[in-house]
C-alpha cells in the first residue's frame, strides 16, 4: 500500500532541521566519548612499553603525565562545550515547536530590537488585541508593566497589573 509521507502538521521544516542537527550533535558527542573511553585502553599497553623505553629519568615521566593531564582537561572542556551546544539546539527546538514558548521568546526579544520604551509600548499595544495565546498575552502585559514604568506612567503599569491579577484565576 502506497501512502504518501507527509510531515505531521505540528512539525515545521525548521524543527525537522533542528532535530537533525540535535541528532548529529548527539552522535558526535557519543562518538567522542566512546573514542575517549575505548582508545586509551587499546593503546595503553603499546604506549606503556614505548614510555618505558623513552624515559631516561623520573623528570621526563612526570612531564609526560602533566601533558597527558592537560590534554584530558582540554578534552573535558571540549565535551562540555559540545554538551552545551546540544542543549542549546534542543532548547531552541522546544521553543520553536511550542507557539506559546515562541511567542514569549519573541516578546522578550523586543527589547533587543527596539531602542525606545515608547516604541516597545506601541508595538505591544498594537499586538495585544491580536494575540490569541493567553501565555503570550500575559507576557506582553508583564512587559508593558516594565515599559510603562520606564516611561514614568505608573497608572498604566498598575492597570496592566490589575488585568494580570484578574486573569490569574482563569
Amino acid at each position: 500500500m502506497n501512502t504518501p509521507t507527509t510531515n505531521s502538521p505540528d512539525r515545521s521544516s525548521s524543527s525537522i532541521w533542528l532535530s537533525r542537527w540535535a541528532l548529529l550533535l548527539a552522535l558526535l558527542l557519543a562518538g567522542g566519548i566512546l573514542t575517549a573511553s575505548v582508545a586509551p585502553t587499546v593503546w595503553a599497553d603499546d604506549e606503556r612499553e614505548q614510555r618505558d623505553e623513552d624515559f631516561d629519568d623520573e623528570d621526563d615521566e612526570d612531564e609526560y603525565w602533566e601533558e597527558e593531564e592537560e590534554e584530558l582537561e582540554w578534552f573535558m572542556i571540549e565535551v562540555g562545550l559540545y554538551s552545551e551546544l546540544l542543549e542549546l539546539v534542543l532548547t531552541y527546538e522546544e521553543i520553536a515547536n511550542d507557539p506559546g514558548k515562541a511567542g514569549v521568546a519573541a516578546v522578550m526579544a523586543v527589547e533587543e530590537h527596539v531602542q525606545e520604551a515608547s516604541e516597545a509600548a506601541a508595538l505591544f499595544e498594537e499586538m495585544l488585541p491580536q494575540v490569541t495565546n493567553p501565555t503570550v498575552e500575559r507576557a506582553i502585559r508583564l512587559k508593558l508593566v516594565d515599559v510603562y514604568g520606564e516611561m514614568d506612567q505608573p497608572e498604566k503599569s498598575i492597570e496592566q497589573l490589575k488585568l494580570l491579577i484578574k486573569g490569574s484565576g482563569q
